[in-house]
């Protein structure tokens, strides 16, 4: 589920392994997969326990068609509205040489499943769907149900024109944007005029190399771009640390967008951080200020953010903002965090304030960079992630 992400669940608690119960429970305590709506379907006896679990709806058994029908109206609108957002990508990543492993040497093995992982690793942050299947016939039934948008063909294949032969004798294959990484497979690829071959032949990590140092990765997700026909704009998410406040019943909320702040001080960076939005855009990126550290926890946990760029123009800030800071420091999954000074002047940050930053910080900037200075970093810390 967390891999495939649909759009809603039917659960029936009878289930044979594991009570259907503790799925829900595991579905809504786990933050990957507590946004997606769950219908169960049971005896109408188990209604009220249902929405006691955290589900989103209930069909009694036997099913009728109406009442599918309503439970269901809701939840795709929503679905629908949630996709506009962040419109998501599917990959069906077809390991050719799965169903070989066996024959093939315990190094090899270990290659495979260090890529699959790389590639999930590589592509989740994009919103992206990965499909792993190791043989055709899966990868055609997989596509008739998900409608991908690229195949990641990868794997060993001792005779790729045959495989591809094969491959291309399934529609649903044959019409997607094939995306190889292989000289071998490539040039058998292009030999069948029905496949639309893309490669991407740069040098693919191995067992025991970062992730992050891979140069093959930025080649990898412009040629998967292409491929599908899509842009992937990353979302930069800028905060003013000294503007949100933990307790927003204490100290209200400033509203950004008419540029309006309670100091000169504030309202000079209220109004440079409006000006950044168009210099971030125009370079490529999504951006947006966060209103509240709620929202800014809240698109981190969705992985919605790229980079969050954090500005700090008080040495010793309120109490509530140390701990909001304290807070992002104790998530699991966090995008790189870049923490700029916005004063002219360095500033002689307390030992609370600098621990904590460090703690959290992929780099801490210097102060008075230029525009072209900061979007260099942003692009270089966006290469290493």
């Amino acid at each position: 589920m967390r891999r495939l992400q649909p759009a809603t669940i039917f659960l029936n608690p009878a289930l044979p392994l594991l009570s259907g119960w503790d799925v829900l429970t595991l579905l809504k305590s786990d933050a990957e997969t507590r946004h997606i709506p769950v219908v169960v379907t049971a005896s109408h006896l188990e209604k009220t326990q249902a929405y006691r679990n955290g589900a989103n709806g209930f069909l009694s058994l036997p099913i009728q068609p109406n009442a599918l029908v309503q439970s269901l109206e809701p939840l795709i609108h929503k679905s629908s509205e949630s996709q506009n957002i962040a419109s998501s990508l599917t990959i069906l990543h077809l390991n050719a040489g799965g169903q070989s492993l066996s024959s093939q040497s315990e190094h090899y093995s270990q290659s495979e499943h260090y890529l699959a992982a790389h590639f999930n690793s590589l592509l989740h942050p994009h919103n992206c769907r990965m499909l792993e299947v190791d043989d055709l016939d899966q990868a055609d039934l997989l596509a008739k149900v998900w409608k991908p948008n690229v195949i990641l063909l990868d794997g060993v294949i001792s005779d790729p024109m045959t495989y591809l032969k094969q491959l291309s004798d399934y529609p649903a294959l044959a019409s997607l944007p094939l995306v190889t990484l292989t000289a071998e497979i490539t040039q058998a690829a292009n030999q069948l005029s029905e496949l639309t071959v893309f490669p991407c032949l740069a040098s693919l990590p191995t067992p025991g190399e970062a992730i992050a140092d891979s140069n093959s990765d930025s080649a990898l997700l412009q040629v998967i771009q292409v491929a599908a026909g899509m842009s992937w704009a990353p979302h930069v998410l800028v905060v003013d640390v000294a503007a949100l406040q933990q307790d927003w019943t204490t100290f209200p909320q400033m509203d950004w967008a008419e540029g309006t702040a309670p100091n000169p001080s504030a309202k000079r960076t209220a109004e440079w951080l409006q000006a950044s939005m168009q210099y971030f855009q125009a370079a490529g990126f999504r951006s947006s200020i966060s209103r509240s550290w709620s929202e800014v926890l809240e698109q981190i946990q969705h992985q919605s953010v790229d980079l969050l760029l954090l500005c700090v123009r008080h040495a010793d800030p309120h109490p509530s903002v140390l701990k909001a800071l304290q807070t992002l420091a104790q998530v699991g999954t966090k995008p790189p965090i870049l923490v700029w000074n916005c004063q002219p002047q360095p500033l002689e940050m307390g030992a609370t304030l600098g621990e904590v930053l460090e703690a959290i910080a992929a780099q801490v900037l210097p102060p008075s960079l230029s525009m072209k200075e900061l979007l260099d970093q942003i692009n270089q810390t966006l290469v290493r992630r």
